[in-house]
């Protein structure tokens, strides 16, 4: 029993053509190809983060760690570990490059790892030289469900399209009624999936967002002063965008902090000259005030 996606009236609607067939396999092909290669894409990344999870855990020791800038902020570490005896030097915080936007990130991760502390990391036993200190975020694998709606919709169209009707008895009319009743649950299938996406994509992200824009009704007003500010430049594979780096820092209850945190929501977006002009307005050296949070300063 054959189904196919139709817009016309049941009563109207005539078999589908080769032609019409080739078109619709050629748009589900790209459909699903772009499924499968994100699929793939995630697929490598989860492998690479879940790796360390399986390693020998070790004791190490830092010996060095410090803020670079590249495109983005980014921890440059170096530790020393034994294992089965031998001495090795690892220089991997996690299985993948975890770059920042914000200076106070990499600052954490200073505090968390200073010079001479010892902690533990994660040795592959097969090749020991190969060590991480991290295991990877494995929270990626929840999106896992997006490519697969592509592969499903992509490759499972096509099936359908090309399926030869198993009964020529069966009227159209009954054709017509079961290929809606299917078509109605796949798409309220696949309407459930994006709804489950969005729904961690509001748990996770959102609602912490917005709770931390709330919660800073509370933070203080400190005196700071501008160490560099400059526009940020991002390449991406088919477009640059632009953001405000503006490195400052700040006195609380005796010690100093650092940050480059001008807004509560960060991120780049294009119009250099947009912000150019927020860049003028604190010059290296300048003397302004920034918002602290008392509880994690």
């Amino acid at each position: 029993m054959g189904w196919q996606f139709n817009m016309t009236s049941p009563r109207n609607r005539k078999p589908q053509g080769v032609f019409g067939k080739l078109s619709a396999s050629l748009f589900l092909l790209i459909f699903g190809a772009a499924g499968l290669f994100f699929l793939i894409m995630l697929s490598k990344g989860i492998y690479e983060n879940a790796r360390p999870y399986f390693w020998k855990s070790a004791p190490c020791v830092i010996q060095t760690c410090e803020l670079v800038s590249e495109d983005d902020y980014a921890i440059a570490i170096t530790y020393g570990y034994q294992f089965e005896g031998r001495h090795y030097l690892g220089n991997r915080l996690t299985p993948t490059r975890q770059s920042y936007s914000q200076i106070d990130k990499v600052n954490d991760l200073k505090a968390r790892y200073p010079v001479g502390s010892e902690t533990r990391c994660r040795v592959n036993p097969k090749s020991p030289s190969e060590s991480v200190i991290q295991p990877g975020n494995l929270s990626i694998a929840f999106f896992l469900i997006i490519p697969f709606v592509f592969i499903v919709i992509g490759f499972g169209g096509i099936y359908f399209t090309w399926k030869p009707k198993q009964d020529a008895e069966i009227s159209q009319e009954t054709v017509s009624t079961t290929a809606e009743s299917k078509s109605e649950k796949i798409g309220a299938g696949i309407g459930a999936l994006f709804a489950i996406v969005g729904l961690l994509i509001v748990v996770l992200v959102v609602i912490p967002k917005a709770l931390e824009i709330l919660d800073s009704k509370n933070w203080v007003e400190t005196p700071c002063q501008v160490i560099s500010s400059q526009v940020r430049t991002h390449h991406n594979d088919d477009s640059t965008t632009y953001s405000v780096d503006i490195h400052y820092r700040y006195g609380w209850e005796g010690k100093q902090y650092d940050s480059n945190r001008y807004s509560y929501i960060s991120g780049s977006s294009s119009g250099y000259q947009s912000k150019k002009k927020i860049i003028k307005q604190y010059p290296a050296g300048s003397e302004t005030v920034c918002f602290v949070n008392p509880s994690r300063p």
